[in-house]
């Protein structure tokens, strides 16, 4: 799978999480996304979230959640 469709797969992972029925907080994406990136990446649960970000930024070309709001 390459990158691309991996992104793609991502942000569809992340729009099925967030249409639940209550509104999704900037924390609740954070969280979401952080877990999607660590399964796509296959990164450790216990990697640090800066890294997380920065390797999402380089390999899927994502920003974090925080950035797309």
């Amino acid at each position: 799978m390459d990158i691309i469709s991996k992104r793609k797969n991502l942000n569809k992972m992340i729009t099925k999480k967030v249409s639940s029925h209550e509104k999704p907080t900037p924390k609740k994406l954070k969280v979401i996304q952080n877990l999607v990136v660590r399964s796509i990446l296959k990164l450790k649960y216990d990697t640090p979230s800066n890294i997380i970000h920065q390797e999402a930024f380089n390999k899927l070309n994502l920003l974090t959640a925080s950035n797309q709001l």
